[in-house]
């Protein structure tokens, strides 16, 4: 059979074959994509119930290892299903974690010992990131924190 286009010959069995083998190329995509939101629900659960994010070492290598997959993966599984970098990722639960430990005022937590006990090591980042998510510092979450304690009494 040829098409009227051109001298192509175009065969049943060849339109077939290449319809079968899209069907499998989505198929796979989309299992990957299922594999990618379990990947990504082991890893929040992980996360969550270990506060690994709390060292300030962990890295994607070693994440991934513990997880049993690679890091590529890793990657691929977080971007997929938050659209954030393992670095973004991994910093918002350090800042979500800073900002509990700041709304605790009967330890008084030290600024210092917050970040450093989030899995963060420089004061500035950490300062920037937190400035950037929450609108306000650690410091000044920490006086409206208390301001609100001091009123509510």
């Amino acid at each position: 059979m040829f098409c009227g286009y051109g001298t192509t010959p175009v065969c049943p069995e060849n339109t077939f074959a290449r319809v079968n083998e899209s069907a499998m190329i989505n198929r796979k995509k989309e299992r990957i994509q299922i594999e990618d939101k379990s990947l990504f629900k082991r890893l929040d659960d992980y996360l969550v119930q270990s506060h690994r994010y709390t060292d300030p070492f962990l890295s994607r290598e070693i994440l991934a290892l513990e997880m049993g997959t690679n890091y590529k993966y890793l990657c691929d599984a977080i971007q997929e299903s938050c659209g954030l970098t393992f670095n973004d990722y991994l910093n918002g639960f350090r800042l979500d974690h800073a900002r509990n430990l700041l709304y605790d005022l009967k330890t008084n937590p030290v600024i210092e010992d917050v970040l450093l006990s989030s899995g963060f090591t420089n004061k500035s980042t950490f300062y920037r990131l937190f400035r950037q998510k929450f609108g306000l510092t650690p410091t000044e979450l920490k006086m409206l924190v208390k301001e609100e304690m001091k009123n509510s009494k």
